[in-house]
């Protein structure tokens, strides 16, 4: 099957069902980090912290995009771009804000939520699954896990050669890890960012 998927993949992101041994985990975890203030063209990662309920897709997709794909291939002008360019700069608190102030951000969230065949949930609901983003860092070429509602980008010991894709790196080992710890539940996805 896995000779279907296009390569590179630049981004993976996991939907995760709702899992006790995974929040312990990242609760022990959580303990032993300091609180991410990275900002600049020099950090590792873009990393979002998550202050919209219930968007834990949007930021997922957004870390996938800002740390996958080349800057020079993001649309000059763009919503994205925009965003990035004001974003970049400031650290993680007024980065969320100005997520939060972005319109257009908003609008394709919106937009692309009500084109699907679900119920679009209303930002009070309660959530099951989870979602969050593995990504290649272009700085250092360490695989990071980009979970918006953890205190920063999680740099994992994996590192994918230049010329290698996460398909290849060590991404996969983190994504199997987690599946594990869900003892028998199939509620994950798993998407794959790549280029066109």
């Amino acid at each position: 099957m896995l000779l279907f998927i296009p390569r590179p993949v630049l981004g993976f992101i996991l939907v995760l069902p709702p899992n006790a041994s995974y929040d312990e985990e990242i609760v022990e975890r959580e303990k032993a980090m300091s609180v991410y203030h990275g900002k600049g063209e020099d950090e590792p990662t873009i990393w979002f912290s998550q202050s919209i309920h219930n968007a834990c897709g949007l930021y997922a997709i957004l870390h996938a995009l800002s740390n996958g794909i080349d800057r020079s291939k993001i649309r000059s002008g763009s919503p994205l771009d925009d965003l990035l360019t004001k974003s970049i700069p400031l650290e993680p608190y007024e980065r969320a804000l100005a997520l939060e102030a972005s319109a257009e951000i908003e609008h394709a969230h919106t937009s692309a939520a009500k084109k699907g065949i679900s119920r679009v949930p209303d930002p009070n609901d309660e959530i099951v699954h989870h979602y969050i983003c593995f990504v290649k860092s272009p700085k250092d070429g360490h695989v990071y896990e980009m979970n918006g509602t953890s205190k920063g980008p999680v740099c994992h010991a994996s590192t994918v050669a230049e010329s290698d894709d996460l398909l290849e790196g060590g991404a996969l080992d983190l994504i199997k890890h987690y599946i594990e710890l869900a003892g028998g539940d199939v509620g994950f996805s798993l998407l794959g960012l790549t280029l066109s």
